[in-house]
């Protein structure tokens, strides 16, 4: 009988065991998932077809998925942990982190998501305002409402931040003001973050005052 009772008492202490091992395993696997976060970087401007977006996971995962505005499906990006998008809109991303197997068989993922809107793609063309301030002083004003305005070109020149008088916080409006010689023809562009460029405003070598005007409204590039 003592012997009996004693194999009975181990066999409950091994269950215990291992009832706590099992238990102490599933909490720290479920802590390790509450702190785990998914970066979705944002990718430089750009006015090219498709750009890519790095995700990234702060920890070990089995499996990442991603979604971009186009996808109906989730793509696979284990891998690579980047996915290739097209427009902009919101970019989904999800990690599984591992599995769960209950003692009825039925398996779970432990997993975790994330989204983000991104808004990398400019191709609309920046406008230019070219005003005659005094003399042969011209106020030149860039304006581009996605990306900013990244650069002003009178003829072999290059204008950037520096030089400019005025701006505001994301460069979406900039002025320079320019003096002209009257003599030298001018040819102004503008340029955005994403590469996009004005139309050319053209102040003659001959004229002495430059009139009110502005360029056509910029048009969206053919994809």
């Amino acid at each position: 009988m003592e012997k009996a009772a004693k194999r009975r008492f181990a066999r409950k202490l091994l269950i215990a065991v291992l009832f706590v091992g099992v238990f102490v395993s599933i909490l720290l696997f479920y802590s390790a998932a509450s702190n785990a976060q998914i970066t979705i970087h944002i990718p430089p401007y750009t006015n090219r077809n498709s750009t890519v977006v790095r995700i990234d996971v702060n920890t070990s995962f089995d499996a990442l998925y991603a979604r971009g505005p186009t996808d109906r499906e989730w793509v696979d990006i284990t891998n690579s942990r980047e996915l290739v998008i097209t427009q902009n809109g919101i970019v989904t991303a999800r990690a599984v982190l591992g599995t769960w197997t209950s003692s009825a068989g039925n398996v779970s993922y432990i997993e975790v998501d994330a989204l983000r809107f991104v808004e990398p793609f400019d191709r609309v063309r920046p406008t230019l305002t070219v005003t005659n301030v005094s003399g042969n002083d011209i106020l030149i004003t860039a304006r581009d409402d996605m990306s900013g305005i990244r650069n002003i070109f009178i003829n072999d020149r290059i204008y950037s931040a520096q030089d400019f008088e005025s701006a505001n916080s994301d460069n979406t409006m900039v002025t320079l003001r320019y003096r002209h010689n009257g003599r030298d023809e001018l040819i102004i562009i503008a340029e955005d973050y994403a590469g996009n460029l004005s139309r050319e405003f053209v102040i003659s070598g001959s004229s002495q005052n430059v009139s009110n005007q502005q360029s056509r409204p910029g048009q969206d590039y053919e994809i």
